[in-house]
């Protein structure tokens, strides 16, 4: 039974350093080792890299809003990507937790 239960742990922490690893060369190549170059287990990492990327800020927001109210469609310019840059822009913002659309 001890030998089976050190098997299986041992296996995970070999599974964990694999994984750990992948993540660390996949945001390699983007910079963003900085924030996972401490977390000593995959899902650290993991953790870390989703929460540097749902970062619910103000200044966050308020980019995306000034973004928003900045696209203009120039005359003769492409309405379907028009469309799709605003429709990217408020998806932004529904990620980000902002209430904007529903009225709260």
């Amino acid at each position: 039974m001890v030998t089976a239960d050190v098997t299986v742990c041992a296996k995970f922490l070999k599974n964990d350093e694999q994984a750990r690893a992948l993540i660390g060369l996949f945001v390699q190549k983007n910079s963003q080792v900085v924030h996972i170059r401490n977390d000593a287990t995959a899902n650290a990492a993991w953790n870390s890299l989703r929460n540097y990327r749902k970062r619910n800020t103000l200044g966050n927001k308020v980019s995306i809003m000034f973004r928003i109210c900045g696209l203009k469609l120039t005359e003769g310019g492409d309405m379907e990507k028009h469309i799709v840059d605003f429709t990217d822009f408020f998806q932004k913002l529904v990620d980000l937790g902002d209430n904007v659309l529903s009225g709260k």
